[in-house]
């Protein structure tokens, strides 16, 4: 009964790593000439080219609905975070939200509440967060508090943005 189940994971791993690499086109990009799971481990740790990945990055390329060179894009920044800085990897789900507000830096309070919602922000906003007076990227607004977006949790400000 046992094997069943373990051989219907690694059929589903099997294909999900499949679908992955045609999804990426790889071939195309000269990203690899082989893949394999690492220790043989299917479901494990995939290897192509000179790319690594766990079966959840898989998983979540699909459920966060990268493209290509999204991927590639947060692959690159994530080899060159832990590179230069020791720290760990930003998720996937992480560096979408966060890629969509790459030009903001800095958010007053009215902005953060009106992207994330009254409702949202009451419930995130227990945590610590430091403010400083600047100049609000979404508002343009001036010598007002403002601090990062992750603190109102990393909400879509772009239908809020104010063009110079």
């Amino acid at each position: 009964m046992m094997n069943n189940y373990i051989t219907a994971y690694n059929s589903a791993c099997n294909s999900l790593k499949n679908k992955f690499l045609k999804s990426l086109d790889c071939k195309k990009r000269g990203h690899y000439d082989y893949s394999y799971w690492v220790g043989g481990e299917i479901g494990g740790v995939l290897s192509f080219g000179d790319c690594y990945v766990s079966m959840n990055d898989i998983v979540n390329y699909f459920k966060y609905k990268l493209t290509p060179d999204e991927f590639f894009e947060w692959y690159d920044d994530n080899v060159a975070n832990v590179e230069t800085s020791g720290y760990s990897a930003i998720t996937m789900k992480e560096w979408k939200k966060d890629k969509r507000n790459r030009a903001i830096s800095w958010v007053c309070r009215k902005c953060g509440i009106k992207a994330q919602g009254e409702v949202n922000f009451l419930k995130t906003a227990t945590g610590t967060s430091t403010w400083h007076e600047g100049k609000c990227d979404v508002c343009k607004r001036k010598n007002v508090p403002v601090t990062e977006p992750r603190d109102f949790d990393y909400p879509d400000f772009t239908p809020f943005l104010k063009r110079k």
